[in-house]
Parts: structure tokens; sequence; C-alpha cells
């Protein structure tokens, strides 16, 4: 106990904190508004009004509200299923539901913004997409299906008190918070700066509780004082507070939740994963005479202490195979940006979502590929 006093006594020095506005939540993603993705990219059924496919290059997608004059009002089964790179998806307040398994395996997809126009949201839609790790539910949803969130080992839902979104979360064992929220990871107190402050607050809950006394903790404290996303509020968590609180005295710029991916969430070196080669480089012409590039990497799995790739079994020295084809004439943004290879891993019963970088040159050579975490 005279340990844990002088802790807190050293935590109380540190008086100021940093102001993050009352609105900031590090969990949940904010997208700057953006022109709608265009409908090329999408295959639709326009006798339901229903998107089906994508076939775009990813990163932030923004769903039109109608393809040729019709109403887009459903995102169908499967339709992004595997989808190339998405990272964040707007859905326009046309749509009405979101079918089964509709965004699943999405492993890059950060952020998804739901209007309240939607009403259902069916089986697994989210399956697999490892990188989501909040999602707010409007008022309009009144059914969800079963485990819409399967495989994802941290998801945080925000909604309305008393709404269905809120039942379906304890009903499902999954965390919930109100829109309304004055708290943030990393902020406990709620007063909008993350300081010392909350880092003692943390501290003496997680004291108080290792000796059976009440932490002092509402839920959604208790939720968003876990900034490890670990299922236990303890030492650590208060650790991440107070040194971020202490590099940002210094000068640190970078949010809460940049300093928890760049520093507590800090992952392996992937190429201990798996090595990768470059087994065919081909450029061909289709059966209607459109060209394609095609490129096979072959991979070989090289770490012992991983579980699973993509839900599979991951056998040490196993060698295997990944092929992507690209219309010559759509491979601008690859020669510009890079495309990626998107695998969800898991290690030692933690999931990770990564993958291969690769770039091209104008000449559509391989000029750079590496494996990578996120």
């Amino acid at each position: 106990m005279k340990k844990l006093i002088a802790v807190l006594t050293a935590l109380g020095i540190l008086t100021t904190g940093i102001y993050m506005p009352n609105n900031y939540n590090s969990a949940l993603v904010s997208i700057t508004a953006s022109a709608e993705t265009s409908s090329e990219d999408f295959e639709f059924d326009a006798e339901t009004g229903t998107i089906t496919g994508y076939n775009g290059e990813g990163g932030e997608i923004v769903i039109p509200s109608e393809i040729d004059g019709v109403a887009v009002t459903a995102i169908g089964d499967r339709a992004f299923t595997q989808a190339f790179y998405p990272t964040n998806i707007t859905i326009p307040d046309s749509v009405t539901s979101i079918g089964d398994y509709a965004f699943e395996d999405c492993v890059w997809l950060k952020s998804v913004i739901i209007p309240d126009s939607v009403t259902s949201i069916g089986n697994c839609a989210f399956n697999q997409c490892v990188g989501l790790n909040s999602i707010t539910i409007p008022d309009s949803v009144t059914d969800m299906g079963s485990n819409v969130f399967l495989n994802i080992d941290y998801i945080l839902i925000k909604g309305s008190k008393n709404s269905y979104a809120e039942t379906y979360a304890y009903e499902n064992d999954l965390r919930f918070v109100s829109v309304d929220t004055p708290y943030s990871f990393g902020d406990i107190t709620g007063d909008g700066v993350i300081d010392a402050t909350d880092a003692s607050f943390i501290l003496t809950s997680y004291a108080e509780s290792s000796i059976d006394e009440d932490d002092g903790m509402t839920d959604e404290q208790r939720i968003f004082a876990d900034v490890n996303k670990d299922y236990y509020v303890d030492a650590t968590d208060a650790s991440a507070v107070l040194t971020y609180y202490a590099r940002t005295s210094i000068g640190y710029k970078k949010t809460f939740n940049e300093y928890l991916n760049e520093f507590v969430f800090e992952k392996t070196n992937p190429d201990r994963f798996f090595k990768a080669e470059i087994k065919t480089h081909e450029i061909s012409k289709d059966s209607n005479g459109n060209e394609k590039l095609t490129i096979v990497f072959e991979f070989t799995n090289v770490f012992h202490d991983v579980m699973a790739v993509n839900g599979k079994p991951y056998n040490p020295n196993e060698t295997w195979e990944k092929k992507i084809t690209y219309d010559t004439d759509k491979c601008e943004d690859i020669i510009k940006n890079g495309g990626c290879i998107n695998y969800a891993f898991y290690i030692m019963e933690m999931p990770f979502s990564g993958g291969l970088f690769f770039k091209l040159d104008e000449n559509l050579d391989v000029v750079e590929y590496r494996g990578f975490l996120d």
C-alpha cells in the first residue's frame, strides 16, 4: 500500500493536461466528407436496388445513393466480401438493409457510417473485420442477425440508451456506450483532457478492485479505462495514459489513438511470419481482348506461433500461393500508392490484420514488396 501511495503521489505531481474536444473519441473514427465512389466500381441489381459486389480499388468508399437513376436500397449478401483494401465505408441514407456476410473479411476496414435509414443488419455482416474496433448503430435499426461481429476480438458498439443496439450488445456480450458519453479512451474523467488525473483514477480503481473493493468506476468509464483493449483495467492501462501525457508535455503531437497504435499495440516484423517471392508475372489478353496483368506470389510460413491465416490452420514451412489479376488500364493507383494482399492472422490467440504490400512501376513490373501488420 505504501508503494501504491507513492505512485499516486507521483502521479499527483502532474496537474495540467492536454485539451481534447469533449466529443473526441479515439475509438470512433470520423470521416471527412468526400465525393461518391464511381458507380462503375459496384455490381448492382437495378430490379431490387441492391449492391451485389464491389470491384474498386478500396480506400475510402462512399456508396452512391443511386446508380443509373435507380435508388440504392440494400447492401446485398457478401457484397463486399474480401473486397480490395476498403478502409472507410459510408452507406447512403437510401439504404434500408445490410445483408448477410456483407462485409466479411474486410480486414482493413476501420470505420463504417450507417445512416438512420437502415433497419436491419444481416448475419455475420462484419465477420472477420478485425480492424473494426467501433461502430455506431442508429436507432432505426430494429433487427440484427446472429454473430454480426463474428471473429472481431474487440468491438465497441455506440448507440442510444434503451435502444435495440444496446439490447443486442448486452445479449451478445458486446461492449456498449451511449452516443452521449463524455468519456473517451484515456479520458476517464470526461473533462476533455488526457492527463495524470486519468492515470491516477485508473491506478486507484485497479488497486481497489484487486482487494475486492468497489473500483469507483461506471461501466462506461471501465470500458474507456481499458486502453489496451485486453478486457482488464490495470496498471498497464494507467502507464499508457501517463506515458502519453508525458510525451505530449514535451511536444508529442499525435492523438491518443495514434499513440496507442504506435507504442502500445506495436507489432512484430511480419517478415517473421512468412517469406514472399514472385512466382509468376505476366501480361496477357482475355477472350474479349482486354489486357490483364497477373501476378502470383508464393508465400512460405516461417513463424511457429501463428495459429491461423484467414481462418485456415497455419503450418510452419508450408508453401502457399496468391494470384492477383488487374486490368492493365486500371493500375494507375497501384503505380502511385501501391497495392495490398490482405490477411487476418491469429498469433498466439491474438488477432492481427496484415499482409503483403507491393508497388508497380510504369512498365507494370513489381519494384517493391514487403510484409506488413496493421
